[in-house]
């Protein structure tokens, strides 16, 4: 698994090493992006306001991505992570109506209704959080692959112009490794022990 893959992919596994790496980096992305966009000018406010918006859409797009792999390598598929949409919201819907309750009284039973709807799906909601920070893939291959861990991951490799390269060289090159050979040293024997082994043969014959 490359680097991008791991970014942007919605296919593979990651465990949770990986996927708390990647909930880290996408954290101080965001705080660096509060810490800049905080300490703008006015006359700099449109522009932050515009790279504020497309790196918040790419840092979601890499959260989803790795909490996506995440379910796999619980074998479990990437949608299970519409609860968690699905409870904020129910959450901000209950809000808004509680909100609102006070020019239009009526909304405040609609928001108390909300709020019993969300009960349940908070608690599916938590457990799937559980199971994607705590528990350990499942063993070996599943349905999604095999495991990838942190110190697996394909991230230096060489890129597509410099594996051509080394392609191109092993296709100029005029041998091939079945005909390089290793050399072998022959013994050396220094002049004394050859003169005492020839007197030793002249000696028996």
């Amino acid at each position: 698994m490359t680097l991008s893959q791991l970014l942007f992919s919605f296919t593979g596994r990651i465990n949770r090493a990986t996927f708390g790496a990647i909930i880290a980096f996408t954290f101080s992305v965001g705080v660096l992006q509060f810490l800049v966009f905080g300490l703008g000018g006015e006359t700099t406010a449109n522009l932050a306001l515009a790279v504020s918006v497309a790196v918040s859409l790419v840092m979601a797009w890499i959260h989803t991505a790795a909490t996506t792999k995440r379910l796999h390598d619980l074998n479990k598929s990437g949608w299970w992570q519409l609860v968690l949409l699905g409870y904020l919201l129910l959450s901000l819907s209950a809000l808004v109506c509680l909100f609102a309750s006070q020019y239009v009284p009526a909304l405040a039973t609609i928001a108390f209704g909300v709020m019993i709807l969300a009960l349940p799906i908070s608690l599916w909601a938590m457990w799937v959080i559980i199971q994607v920070l705590f528990l350990a893939g499942t063993p070996g291959r599943n349905t999604y692959g095999d495991p990838t861990s942190l110190s697996e991951l394909d991230i230096f490799a060489a890129g597509p112009a410099a594996q051509g390269s080394l392609k191109h060289a092993e296709y100029m090159s005029p041998y091939s490794s079945a005909d390089i050979q290793p050399v072998q040293r022959k013994p050396t024997v220094s002049p004394r022990r050859k003169r005492c082994s020839e007197m030793a043969r002249l000696g028996h014959a």
